[in-house]
C-alpha cells in the first residue's frame, strides 16, 4: 500500500508499506512449534520440521494427514527477513500460517 501527503508548500512524500492479510475465518489451523525465528547466514531451514499439528473441527491430526503447500522467499546468503507460508487448500475449507526468519551475519 501506498500513501502520499502533500503539505502546503507542495512538498509530498510517499511512504510504501507490505501488507499481509490472513482472513480470520479459516476452518483450518496449522500450529508451528515456532513463528519467528532468526539464523545465522547460509542456514538451511527445513521448513516442514517447524509444524507442530493442525487442528481441525476442533480435532489434533497430524501433519502428516494433510497436503501443506509451504512458499518461501527466502535467501539464506543474505541478511534479512523472509517468510514461509504455510497453507493448506480443501473445497469447503482452509488454513494459513507463517513462520517468519530473520537472517543475521
Amino acid at each position: 500500500m501506498t500513501y502520499s501527503v502533500t503539505d502546503s508548500c507542495g512538498m509530498t512524500t510517499t511512504e510504501t508499506y507490505r501488507i499481509t492479510s490472513i482472513n480470520y475465518y479459516a476452518t483450518i489451523d496449522i500450529e508451528l512449534e515456532e513463528y519467528l525465528i532468526t539464523v545465522d547466514v547460509g542456514q538451511t531451514i527445513y521448513p516442514s520440521s517447524y509444524i507442530d499439528c493442525v487442528i481441525e473441527d476442533d480435532i489434533e491430526h497430524e501433519a502428516s494427514e494433510y497436503d501443506i503447500e509451504i512458499s518461501d522467499n527466502y535467501r539464506a546468503y543474505t541478511p534479512g527477513t523472509y517468510e514461509f507460508i504455510y497453507r493448506i487448500d480443501r473445497s469447503t475449507s482452509y488454513g494459513i500460517t507463517k513462520l517468519t526468519v530473520i537472517v543475521e551475519e
